[in-house]
């Protein structure tokens, strides 16, 4: 393999890891941003079922029902929960966190009852946990939970993000071997010319064009290399004459016999 095509392909392998690191940002910032849109939308929707199934338990326990001993829970929690088939659990708890009734495997136990709404993250869940008075005192809490695959679309960013690696894997292939192959042949050729100059005659006018143009780019880039020296001399030459103390003027003047060809 020559040193060009291995340059090549290090700096193939360079991209491809730069575009990576990029999209794995990307990435996670979509995530981030969809869970910053919808989650409000979310509490707000598992708030209103929690409100609901509170709103019954503590007419319930007001009629003088025992919290305990209230009939049909199940199939009251599983009416509330049908048309959100993506709630993970409901669960109504006593003032002391007891789950009392649960539907869909919720928790045991949990926090006691807060004063007001709440939503909190953890274990892949997201709970929402809404209070509910009797007499106008706090007697429990109805929390509500949504796993977090249900609310973040893993599958649809997964697939997405894999498809953007592809297509810019492969874009990234195309232009890098496109410009190497533009670089690189050219100077292959100058090299082969460089040593046997016999083999231009093999390529005719057109190695003879190219050696021509790279002469000239050389050129300009001296002038260019010449005109910014000069520059810098007659700033220097102004600096020197500026300076009152001997001992400035003196390093100026060594700067300049450094730089004079």
């Amino acid at each position: 393999m020559t040193p060009d095509r291995r340059a090549a392909i290090r700096a193939a392998l360079a991209a491809a890891l730069l575009f990576v690191a990029l999209c794995g940002v990307i990435g996670g910032y979509l995530v981030e941003r969809h869970q910053s849109v919808l989650r409000p939308e979310l509490v707000s929707k598992l708030a209103a079922v929690g409100r609901s199934v509170a709103d019954q338990v503590a007419l319930t326990i007001d009629v003088g029902v025992p919290f305990d001993a209230i009939r049909g829970m199940d199939e009251f929690l599983g009416a509330m929960a049908e048309p959100n088939p993506e709630i993970a659990y409901v669960v109504v708890a006593d003032g002391d966190g007891r789950v009392l009734y649960g539907l869909g495997g919720g928790p045991e136990r949990v926090p006691p009852p807060p004063e007001r709404q709440t939503a909190r993250r953890g274990h892949g869940m997201l709970d929402v946990a809404v209070p509910f008075r009797v007499d106008g005192q706090v007697r429990g809490s109805v929390h509500v939970g949504l796993a977090e695959g249900n609310w973040i679309p893993w599958r649809a960013l997964t697939i997405g993000t894999v498809v953007s690696l592809a297509a810019g894997a492969l874009a990234a292939w195309l232009v890098l071997t496109a410009h190497g192959r533009r670089v690189t042949r050219p100077l292959a050729r100058l090299r082969t010319i460089l040593a046997d100059p016999r083999t231009a005659q093999l390529s005719g006018h057109r190695v003879i064009g190219e050696m021509a143009a790279l002469t000239q780019a050389v050129r300009r880039l001296q002038a260019g290399l010449h005109a910014h020296h000069a520059e810098a001399l007659l700033e220097l030459e102004e600096i020197a004459l500026a300076q009152p103390e001997a001992e400035g003027r003196r390093r100026v003047r060594a700067i300049l016999e450094r730089l004079e060809p």
